[in-house]
């Protein structure tokens, strides 16, 4: 999203400005200073890379942002409309849109047609025979995927054939994602563009690798940032 955007941004939710600002042992930073903690992204550059489409709709969806409401040190969550921030940082805020997305916007068929393409058992449970949890949750595997697709990561799938132009093809129907940020994930993602997560244990692996850290959302904004002023520069030839 551009700056305009990202300033709609911080005015709507204002505890994303406040998590700017990190102290560590240094007494009081500058104004606008950040230090990251435990390695968690700024969060401008998260704005930065949020597709404008998709940041002008949450604007004007139901969205709350604030502190979360579990034990300190924990991982951030989402309960109806609300994503609580975890006190670690902002590594798993597209992540939890995924959530929000999901509780919020998806209809149950939406979830089904999800469920299929990715090869879940079905819009609750990867796999059948496993008892659902973390990693056998089908709403997780979306919200894991949300934030895949933003940072320009492969997608990941439990089974079956399905391409990532479909996976892709989805989630611009959905809004999650449009032909901009398309055409970004195929420049960086690298082929094969997907990969199976088909068992508990390889996705504990791809949940425990989902966070994002400072590094590369610094890179992926400079990605694109850097791909649009080539094509701003196109444009005036």
């Amino acid at each position: 999203m551009n700056e305009v955007q990202a300033e709609e941004w911080r005015k709507r939710f204002p505890y994303l400005k406040e998590t700017w600002i990190r102290q560590r042992g240094r007494g009081s930073p500058a104004e606008g200073t950040f230090f990251p903690v435990s390695r968690t992204p700024h969060p401008n550059d998260l704005l930065k890379i949020m597709p404008s489409s998709l940041g002008e709709r949450l604007l004007k969806s139901r969205l709350e942002i604030m502190p979360t409401k579990r034990m300190a040190g924990t991982a951030s969550g989402t309960e109806g409309n609300v994503i609580g921030l975890s006190t670690l940082g902002v590594h798993d805020f597209f992540h939890e849109i995924g959530h929000f997305i999901w509780i919020n916007e998806l209809t149950p068929a939406r979830k089904k047609e999800y469920a299929k393409l990715v090869g879940a058992h079905n819009a609750r449970r990867l796999f059948g025979k496993e008892p659902r949890d973390r990693h056998n949750d089908t709403e997780e595997h979306f919200a894991r995927n949300v934030q895949n697709v933003l940072m320009l990561r492969k997608l990941e799938k439990a089974s079956g054939p399905a391409k990532a132009s479909e996976l892709l093809q989805f989630m611009k129907k959905i809004g999650v994602i449009d032909d901009e940020h398309v055409r970004h994930f195929y420049a960086n993602a690298g082929a094969p563009f997907t990969f199976h997560a088909g068992s508990m244990e390889k996705v504990s692996e791809a949940d425990g690798e989902n966070g994002v850290f400072y590094r590369e959302a610094r890179k992926v904004r400079q990605l694109i940032e850097e791909r649009q002023r080539l094509r701003a520069a196109e444009r005036l030839r």
